[in-house]
């Protein structure tokens, strides 16, 4: 049996037929709010933290990484199923946030974005005052 197919019988179907040119690199977001920022999260397992690009621009943000093939010498290329090459994702962000204050942190293959909110974004409890009583009031009291 060919290496292609060592896992076809086992999974009940062809897997090989998945692999191919047609595959992209698209990996889950996750976006969360807290009253001072928006955190974006992302898995980016095989990328290296040189090969991610964070841009914010205008009220977006785009994240692009690249997943590169190394092929060792003297190694026969056979099945491959993971995805190589680029990733791009762009965010439009709410209006508000703090572009200039955009930080990014990568450890163990996840990339976290900070987005701090402006002033203008953030929420505001309102207080509720007590009622004052005009004498001026003309409207009819029951």
């Amino acid at each position: 049996m060919q290496p292609a197919h060592w896992f076809d019988d086992y999974f009940g179907r062809e897997l090989s037929q998945l692999s191919g040119g047609d595959k992209f690199l698209s990996p889950a977001i996750d976006i969360d709010e807290t009253n001072d920022e928006y955190i974006v999260c992302t898995d980016l397992p095989g990328i290296k933290k040189e090969d991610i690009v964070i841009e914010c621009s205008g009220n977006q943000l785009t994240i692009t990484a690249e997943r590169k093939y190394e092929n060792e010498e003297g190694r026969k290329q056979g099945r491959r199923e993971r995805f190589y090459g680029t990733y791009q994702r762009i965010f439009t962000l709410p209006t508000g946030v703090n572009t200039e204050e955009v930080e990014a942190s990568f450890d163990k293959g996840e990339l976290t974005v900070h987005v701090p909110k402006g002033e203008q974004a953030k929420a505001k409890r309102i207080q509720i005052g007590d009622a004052k009583v005009n004498s001026s009031d003309t409207r009819s009291k029951h």
